[in-house]
């Protein structure tokens, strides 16, 4: 296994899902990926403040991996990424 990509968001689920990658990655020296989809809803963004929108989504997303990298230890290479897609299922199916 050279890569374990693990969708992370702010919840117990979450924080389990990045544990049992972070295990996985230590024993098997894989890179730890970290990734977070954020909305991207052109309608939503029409109507609001637009790019600014997306723009405040998208650092959202980036504090969130930082939060989440800091408490990943003991593992090489931790990896982050956030993604802007319709649905988190295809966002993370494009990564």
């Amino acid at each position: 296994m050279s890569k374990i990509i693990v969708g992370v968001e702010q919840s117990e689920r979450s924080e389990d899902a990045v544990a049992l990658a972070a295990l996985l990655a230590r024993h098997s020296g894989a890179e730890l990926v970290l990734v977070n989809v954020y909305p991207d809803d052109d309608i939503a963004v029409r109507f609001s403040d637009g790019g600014a929108l997306r723009r405040r989504l998208r650092d959202d997303a980036a504090a969130l991996l930082d939060r989440v990298a800091e408490g990943v230890d003991g593992v090489g290479a931790v990896a982050q990424q956030a993604v802007a897609a319709t649905s988190a299922a295809k966002g993370l199916q494009e990564l």
